[in-house]
């Protein structure tokens, strides 16, 4: 009986809990206060790019400015040296994205590393930008000049530096920025400086080096081209189209990596987060476009088929909605557990 007595009461307070919490809901909803958003919805997050003076830092204002609006996702984009930098943001978790290079992962992590890939970005093309009136036509004539590799701490400069080794070349190298170097350019303390764009927009610290003095770029012969692609098979050739720099009347040869270039989260960003911003992007895609054609020729398919390292989560997500298979090296270990 006593038991009897104790269920009904414990039913009875169950029902007015139910009926209080429904008039609060109610009350709430009428007087219009929304819900609190989960975490993941109003954390703050960052991406780690470019040199502000590279013509990929444009992508990167285009792209989370619309993906931000779209999702409410607060993202800030970090000016970085480039890809060698960013990855080790990603990984001491200064940054939940960034644009990464599979090549550099590769050889400082291996396979033991955090990044996760959510969407491509565009192919990474070497240039080799040199003066006009340095009288240089090929990268043997830069043996003894003062000339900048690449931006300190980017990922190109280390693999420049490699291929100079690699044809016995010696340059002598200024070490800055990319905003720097192009004022020492400016300023004929070097010959020229070197940086990997997309081949398809003008790098902007390249623009502007050819207004203050005309530069040119060294075109590579097929015989370089493929002894750098056998050391890195990852590098295909590539020919970038003339008039793609003003005065630049005619194409010329470099190499390229053209899949190994991509965005990437961290393993541990929240999946939902994730699966927003690789919906939105691909949401956005055509208007990510035509502000920015260096990236035009991706697409999901070839994002989850090209992808050298395991997706993330909440981006496999949304790729597999969309009804694509997901290879097994892409599949996450997080994902398999």
């Amino acid at each position: 009986m006593r038991m009897e007595k104790w269920f009904r009461l414990l039913l009875v307070l169950s029902i007015c809990v139910a009926v209080v919490g429904s008039f609060v809901l109610a009350q709430v909803a009428a007087a219009g206060v929304a819900a609190p958003k989960p975490a993941w919805q109003t954390a703050e997050y960052h991406f780690a790019g470019w040199p502000s003076s590279a013509g990929q830092f444009i992508f990167g204002a285009i792209a989370w400015s619309l993906i931000s609006r779209d999702t409410g996702l607060k993202v800030t984009v970090l000016e970085t040296a480039g890809t060698e930098e960013n990855m080790h943001h990603l990984m001491n978790k200064r940054a939940e994205l960034a644009h990464y290079d599979y090549a550099l992962v590769k050889r400082a992590f291996g396979d033991k590393h955090d990044l996760r890939q959510i969407f491509p970005f565009a192919p990474a093309v070497w240039q080799f930008a040199v003066a006009r009136d340095a009288n240089i036509k090929s990268l043997k004539d830069l043996d003894g000049k003062r000339w900048n590799p690449g931006p300190a701490g980017g990922g190109s400069t280390h693999i420049t530096v490699q291929v100079m080794d690699m044809f016995g070349i010696k340059p002598v190298y200024h070490h800055a920025t990319l905003g720097d170097a192009a004022d020492a350019y400016a300023d004929r303390q070097i010959v020229g400086f070197s940086y990997r764009g997309t081949g398809g927009e003008p790098t902007s610290a390249m623009v502007e080096g050819n207004a203050a003095r005309p530069l040119t770029f060294i075109s590579l012969t097929d015989e370089e081209i493929a002894r750098i692609c056998a050391k890195w098979p990852e590098f295909s050739k590539f020919q970038v189209r003339a008039n793609l720099y003003p005065g630049q009347k005619d194409p010329f040869n470099t190499f390229a990596s053209l899949a190994t270039a991509a965005i990437a989260a961290h393993k541990d960003m929240h999946p939902d987060a994730v699966y927003e911003i690789t919906k939105s992007f691909w949401k956005n895609f055509k208007t990510i476009c035509k502000q920015y054609p260096g990236v035009c020729g991706s697409t999901p398919e070839g994002t989850v088929e090209g992808s050298f390292i395991p997706l993330h989560v909440g981006a496999m997500k949304y790729y597999q909605e969309l009804g694509l298979k997901i290879p097994d090296r892409a599949v996450p270990p997080e994902a398999k557990k």
